[in-house]
């Protein structure tokens, strides 16, 4: 098992993230005890979690703009 702390840092920044995102992205389906934007939240951290395992800087992972799905999570 890997553990990454997850930052107040990435915590804030997924929460911009996820906002920004929200207003693009569809959901493909629904899940009682979250909201999308919480979805979208969380996948941030996920996503910024794994870059920080893979030491490399999780900023990177952050996009100008969420007009589309991106291709990947990570290479």
């Amino acid at each position: 098992m890997i553990k990454v702390r997850i930052s107040d840092d990435m915590k804030a920044q997924a929460k911009i993230e996820a906002q920004k995102r929200h207003a693009f992205i569809k959901h493909h389906f629904e899940v009682g005890h979250l909201s999308s934007e919480e979805r979208d939240e969380l996948g941030f951290w996920g996503e910024f979690a794994c870059s920080t395992a893979l030491h490399q800087d999780w900023k990177q992972n952050i996009r100008e703009n969420y007009l589309t799905i991106d291709s990947y999570d990570i290479i």
